[in-house]
């Protein structure tokens, strides 16, 4: 079964976008021969039963609805190119409901192309996804049922990423060009640009290390004013124990004013100290200082553990709606922890506020069981609204609070039984609060290396809303059959 993925509201439905999801994986297609392509395309049909199609408080509306899911799935790899990208198209026909059948896009690339070895390469990812207009609106977690609350997101974004060695000192500099846009009138696209240096001196496990940082960012609006901000800081670290497990460091510079977001220039003092305690299994970090807004804080704790880990993390940045390399999360080749919903995302607003996230996760497999738990405390504090500039940061927050649950256990060769979970407790800034929810219980049945077959039992949820029309409750169960041509 392909990833969930949402249907466009209903205004734009069956309005696919071939030409966009073609360049976006055109972008991807400077590669060689086909003989070294590995082109796996694959495709899914089911049926899907919900008894809340429109997500409505009362007077619901059952449906059954037919599906069809074809993807494509390309990969290279060589010294000098590195390419993945995969595209799916999907249709879906209604039994009962008239007019709404419709189609949509789903598709996401990378490409890394070595310019200059062990010097330049050039990155570039794009992604054709679909996401929220107003979380307070109608918030599922199914690719189903319909609401006028969702649209076409298309990011594509470059960066020529120099990394080198001179004489001892890492230089590490990336320039980034990228664009967002929405496929809905009141939803801004935006334009952005960052650069992000690092000089690094000779890390030792016993003694002095340096490191000189650079951050900038601008992001671009349909209506100004824009939104841009600057950091440069001297970091020092000092090691300890010769075994290199123990640090202390500090780090001083300076900042763009938080409350000026039109003005990049460095006129705040920037200060932190902290130490990292790391050894085979355990990391164990913390942070204090003071930023332009105020005290900051930052803490990890993290245990590797068979097949898994245990970590419990704090942190807090001043940030932008769309800002996208803050928040991009770390890949190494360890199990990750589910990522934190989206559902208090506003997209195309340009807000700045400060961004903090107190979180604990369990990543762990047992023989045939695996399990994945995230508890979190997602706020958004001190906003500064975009087009009143002479304002002070509001007070008021959005808070998230919830946890995300995810179980599997292998029953002989071919079935594999599970469930999945969300529930959120979610506070706005109107004043508005409500609660959203999702469980979900599946079974995968492989009848061979290419074809398998999956059913799942779902219950959505949101309640507690100002808005009555905001709370429902629907039931969906659905079977597909999922076939890989190679």
């Amino acid at each position: 079964m392909p990833a969930p993925m949402t249907l466009p509201d209903r205004q734009g439905f069956g309005r696919s976008r071939p030409g966009l999801t073609f360049l976006l994986l055109a972008t991807m297609g400077v590669v060689p021969a086909a003989t070294a392509l590995e082109i796996i395309p694959s495709v899914t049909v089911g049926a899907v039963y919900t008894d809340n199609l429109f997500l409505t408080p009362d007077n619901e509306t059952s449906d059954l609805v037919g599906r069809i899911d074809p993807s494509i799935n390309i990969t290279h790899q060589s010294q000098r190119i590195n390419l993945r990208a995969d595209y799916t198209y999907s249709y879906l026909g209604y039994a009962e409901t008239d007019d709404v059948n419709g189609s949509f896009n789903e598709a996401s690339g990378a490409l890394d192309l070595v310019l200059i070895p062990n010097l330049l390469t050039l990155e570039t990812v794009g992604e054709l996804s679909q996401q929220l207009i107003d979380p307070e609106n109608g918030v599922f977690y199914t690719n189903v049922s319909i609401v006028d609350n969702r649209t076409d997101e298309a990011r594509l974004e470059t960066s020529p990423h120099l990394q080198t060695e001179i004489g001892g000192i890492g230089i590490d500099s990336r320039y980034v060009v990228g664009l967002v846009n929405y496929d809905a009138p009141d939803i801004q696209d935006v334009d952005y640009q960052e650069w992000h240096t690092a000089i690094t001196g000779e890390e030792r496990n016993k003694g002095l290390s340096w490191g000189l940082y650079h951050d900038w960012e601008l992001y671009e609006y349909e209506t100004p004013p824009d939104n841009t901000a600057q950091l440069a800081y001297l970091t020092l670290t000092y090691g300890l124990r010769q075994t290199g497990d123990f640090f202390v460091f500090g780090s001083i510079g300076m900042e763009s004013d938080y409350q000026d977001f039109t003005d990049a220039s460095l006129v705040d003092t920037y200060w932190a100290v902290g130490f990292r305690r790391q050894t085979s299994r355990t990391l164990v970090e913390a942070s204090f200082g003071e930023r332009s807004f105020g005290s900051t804080w930052g803490a990890r704790i993290r245990r590797e553990i068979n097949e898994g880990s245990i970590e419990l993390s704090y942190r807090e940045d001043p940030s932008v709606d769309e800002q996208i390399f803050e928040q991009r999360p770390a890949v190494d080749d360890t199990p990750q922890p589910p990522e934190t919903p989206g559902n208090i995302d506003r997209r195309g607003v340009g807000d700045r506020f400060i961004y903090k996230l107190l979180s604990a996760s369990l990543v762990r497999a047992l023989g045939r069981n695996e399990v994945s738990l995230l508890l979190f405390n997602e706020v958004r504090d001190e906003f500064l609204d975009r087009t009143d500039t002479n304002q002070d940061p509001v007070k008021n927050s959005e808070t998230e609070t919830g946890i995300v649950l995810g179980l599997s256990r292998q029953i002989g060769r071919r079935t594999t039984v599970g469930a999945s979970g969300q529930y959120s407790q979610r506070e706005f800034r109107d004043g508005n609060d409500d609660e959203v929810s999702e469980l979900r219980g599946f079974v995968i049945y492989d009848l061979g290396r290419k074809l398998s077959l999956e059913g799942w039992l779902a219950r959505y949820e949101q309640q507690g809303s100002d808005n009555p029309n905001d709370n429902y409750q629907e039931f969906q169960t659905g079977l597909s059959a999922n076939y890989s041509f190679r």
